[in-house]
């Protein structure tokens, strides 16, 4: 009886021996120390698991992992990512975070608040790359740069002569101050959808009834291209986005935003007596499809 009983506590000795050493094993491989990434046990989550990779009690993995000396980030302990050599993002900003699942940290701005800066008149608002907040940004490069203009522009209608309306950057035709009449009456205009090249837009004059290319004076690049402007009208209307170019160009517009002094030229003689309404809150310039747009979210 006592030879039994000694080789049975020697046997649970050797099973209480090997549970322990299969704990030693897995801590070895996902969370020792010096296998770029891993720390200490600070790396647990609320809910008790660590944050990335497998290890022992005393080798959770951190969040962020090693940065190294070039900026690359290497995540230790899970073995998908631990090959992968990640680009280290500029977040002026924003926080520098690794979402879920993924091996590279990215820029997060779910947290960040934005102070709205107040630019001058005709600038722009534009976030930088990388950026969560806008910055002022003056419309320093050509807008036009992409632009080929047709070098054969086609005759004017009636009521109009050539020249460039402010803002466009090709000259097409502009009002002469004759009378125009119109009869549209009996014309089948192509069913086919206009496709015109950059700094053109589907559209005619008001003595044609059918579209063709236009220059455009709302062509835009960028967003930084744009703002909400408005005025003098002789009937309804309200503010609108329209281009840098056409405000530097019509002493007309004015930013809502920085209202300027408005030529007495300006202002219509007759206005009309139709009721108008209120318009709604201005919205954001926006270059959408390569013309300045006004853009309103949405709230459901």
């Amino acid at each position: 009886m006592q030879t039994r009983a000694l080789w049975t506590g020697i046997a649970l000795t050797v099973v209480l021996v090997g549970c322990g050493g299969t704990f030693s094993t897995e801590g070895s491989t996902g969370g020792s120390p010096g296998s770029g990434g891993q720390s200490s046990a600070g790396g647990w989550t609320t809910g008790g698991f660590p944050s990335g990779g497998r290890s022992a009690f005393g080798g959770a993995i951190g969040l962020g992992g090693t940065y190294s000396q070039g900026g690359a980030i290497s995540k230790g302990g899970s073995g998908g990512c631990s090959q992968i050599s990640c680009a280290y993002p500029y977040c002026p900003d924003g926080v520098v975070t690794t979402p879920p699942g993924q091996c590279c940290p990215v820029c997060s701005c779910a947290n960040t608040v934005c102070a709205q800066p107040i630019c001058p008149p005709g600038v722009g608002l534009v976030t930088p790359p990388g950026a969560c907040c806008p910055v002022c940004a003056s419309n320093s490069t050509d807008s036009c740069s992409q632009v080929v203009c047709n070098l054969t522009p086609q005759p004017c209608p009636q009521g109009y002569m050539p020249g460039r309306e402010p803002g466009a950057c090709c000259a097409g035709c502009v009002p002469n101050g004759d009378p125009i009449s119109i009869n549209c009456s009996g014309v089948a205009c192509p069913a086919i959808e206009q496709l015109c090249s950059l700094g053109y837009t589907p559209g005619h004059y008001m003595s044609e009834c059918c579209d063709g290319c236009i220059p455009d004076p709302k062509y835009c690049q960028h967003d930084s291209d744009c703002l909400i402007a408005d005025r003098p009208r002789s009937c309804c209307g309200c503010p609108e986005a329209i281009s840098i170019r056409m405000y530097q160009e019509d002493a007309c517009w004015f930013d809502v935003s920085a209202p300027r002094p408005i030529p007495q030229s300006c202002y219509p003689q007759a206005v009309c007596g139709a009721y108008c309404g209120v318009c709604a809150p201005p919205g954001t310039a926006m270059c959408v499809g390569n013309q300045c747009t006004e853009y309103r979210p949405v709230y459901l």
